[in-house]
C-alpha cells in the first residue's frame, strides 16, 4: 500500500512538473528566437542597396509563412490554434503583399525599408501574444521558421 502511494505521488509531481518544464523550454525558445529576428533586423538595416533590403524581407516572411502554413497543416492541432495560424498568417500575408505591392496595396518605398523590417519582427514578436494557440503549436512554428531560414 505504501508503494502504491508514493508511486501515485511520484506520478502526481511528475504531471505537475510537466507544464513547468513546457513554459522553462518554451521561454528560452522564445528568447532564441528574438536574438534570430534582431539578427535579421539587423542584417536588413546593414544592407544599403533597396534591392537587397527587399529581396531579405521577402524571404523572411516567405518562410515565415512557409512555416506557418506546415504547422497549420498539423492534424494533431486543435481547431483553436488552426484557427489562430491561420489569423497570424493572414497578417504576415498581408505584409508580403505590401512589401511588394500586391492585392491592392501599396508598394512599400524603398526609404522605408527598415522601418517596414522593424514592423514585420516587431509583429511577429507579439504574434504569441495577440492569439490565443497552445504552447506546442507556438515552439514548433519558431523551430521551423529558424530552421527553413
Amino acid at each position: 500500500m505504501c508503494k502504491v502511494k508514493i508511486l501515485c505521488i511520484i506520478l502526481l509531481l511528475f504531471v505537475a512538473v510537466q507544464p513547468l518544464m513546457a513554459m522553462d523550454n518554451s521561454s528560452r525558445l522564445e528568447d532564441q528566437f528574438k536574438e534570430y529576428m534582431n539578427e535579421i533586423r539587423m542584417k536588413v538595416k546593414e544592407i544599403d542597396d533597396p534591392v537587397e533590403k527587399r529581396a531579405m524581407l521577402n524571404m523572411t516572411l516567405k518562410k515565415i509563412l512557409k512555416a506557418l502554413d506546415t504547422v497549420s497543416a498539423l492534424e494533431s492541432l486543435s481547431e483553436k490554434d488552426k484557427k489562430a495560424i491561420a489569423s497570424v498568417r493572414s497578417g504576415f500575408q498581408d505584409k508580403y503583399s505590401e512589401l511588394n505591392g500586391l492585392n491592392g496595396f501599396e508598394k512599400v518605398a524603398d526609404t522605408d525599408l527598415n522601418s517596414f523590417a522593424d514592423y514585420i519582427l516587431q509583429d511577429l514578436e507579439q504574434a504569441r501574444r495577440m492569439v490565443s494557440m497552445s504552447i506546442a503549436a507556438f515552439i514548433i512554428i519558431i523551430l521551423l521558421i529558424i530552421l527553413i531560414l
